[in-house]
């Protein structure tokens, strides 16, 4: 029996027989691996790395993509807000920036996001109202939407880039 090596749909390396299709198999095997380590590596400097099926690819991009941009959305509303009900504008923003740099040290492996909320919010306290209010304006809603108006783009772009 002969053996074929493609690559893209290509032939990459043609009429080998099993012993030179297993040496060059189990060599590209090993770049493909320490590519991939050195690709885990180099990412994981960045933040967490996990791997996805690439169904899930447009959500992954509306979420981890656009997600920071809803947050500064969220901060500048926050700002907005403060300076609505009579705060200075330059305090307002002082004050939402040491939120968002005090989070990652609220934030543990354990908790869930709804644990969290738990732990920050009181009986009957402010954090509660506002969070009641959230709810009655369809917050989940809102946030549901976005994600899902910014997944169906993403699967737009890449049917775009496709057809290029």
């Amino acid at each position: 029996m002969r053996y074929h090596i493609y690559w893209q749909d290509k032939i990459l390396i043609k009429d080998l027989d099993e012993e030179e299709f297993s040496n060059i198999w189990s060599k590209m095997h090993w770049f493909y691996q320490s590519d991939l380590n050195f690709i885990d590596v180099a990412l994981s400097s960045l933040g967490n790395t996990e791997e996805f099926e690439e169904e899930l690819f447009a959500l992954i991009t509306a979420i981890s993509g656009s997600g920071p941009a809803w947050f500064y959305e969220l901060s500048n509303q926050l700002v907005n807000s403060a300076t609505k009900l009579g705060m200075n504008e330059n305090d307002a923003t002082n004050l939402v920036k040491g939120l968002i740099k005090a989070l990652p040290n609220l934030i543990n492996e354990e908790d869930s996001f709804d644990e969290l909320v738990n732990k920050v919010k009181s009986p009957k306290g402010t954090t509660e109202a506002g969070l009641n209010s959230l709810n009655v304006d369809y917050f989940d809603k809102i946030i549901f939407n976005a994600i899902q108006q910014a997944t169906n783009r993403s699967i737009e772009i890449s049917a775009e880039l496709r057809n290029e």
